[in-house]
């Protein structure tokens, strides 16, 4: 898949650049991207989605939202806005279908967009480069210590881009068995990095 090209919006700052940068990896499927994006776009993720469905729920977001991210990385255009808040918006759709699947059937609300603008639009400091050059190794080492099978399914959902029917086609796992796995996965990569997220 061809990347397209930062230059096309000459007035991005270098955070936003390097935010862009991270997404067309992504959409290229440059190895080891989607590592680097959980460690650009996590606390961004996992702030909106706490802040929108509360903590218990959270994780159920932040997964479906990384995994959106996998699969719609090639629509973003940084032209037409910053990754920032391509990650944003499609965190939040992710909280809407998440609500909207509760009982009642509760949507997410304009003060909750609101959060979501509010959150996406900060701006990282002069270290950030560093800081998420560091943060994808933290990233990559916290997966790799976690029990099996959790990492191979954070892999193939991540990495590769595959649904949960599909793992469950390829590991021959029960359905809810790997969404369960991977919750927890997610649920334990969040406690493993609060330490990286308390300094960025």
């Amino acid at each position: 898949m061809a990347q397209r090209q930062i230059g096309c919006a000459p007035n991005l700052d270098a955070q936003k650049t390097r935010d862009a940068k991270v997404l067309l990896a992504v959409a290229s499927g440059t190895s080891e991207a989607m590592q680097t994006c959980v460690a650009t776009f996590g606390d961004l993720v996992w702030t909106i989605a706490r802040r929108g469905v509360g903590p218990d729920a959270a994780a159920d977001v932040v997964q479906e939202a990384f995994l959106s991210i996998w699969k719609d990385a090639a629509r973003f255009d940084p032209a037409r806005g910053s990754a920032k808040t391509f990650v944003a918006v499609l965190t939040r759709r992710r909280m809407i279908d998440y609500q909207r699947r509760q009982p009642g059937g509760t949507r997410v609300s304009g003060e909750d967009q609101n959060v979501c603008e509010s959150v996406a639009s900060g701006d990282a400091g002069p270290d950030q480069q560093a800081q998420s050059r560091d943060a994808a190794g933290q990233v990559g080492d916290a997966i790799a210590r976690l029990d099996p099978p959790k990492p191979e399914l954070l892999r193939m959902a991540y990495y590769q881009g595959l649904s949960h029917s599909k793992i469950a086609e390829a590991t021959g796992m029960p359905l809810g068995t790997i969404k369960t796995h991977l919750r927890r996965a997610m649920e334990s990569l969040r406690v493993s990095l609060q330490p990286l997220e308390e300094t960025s």
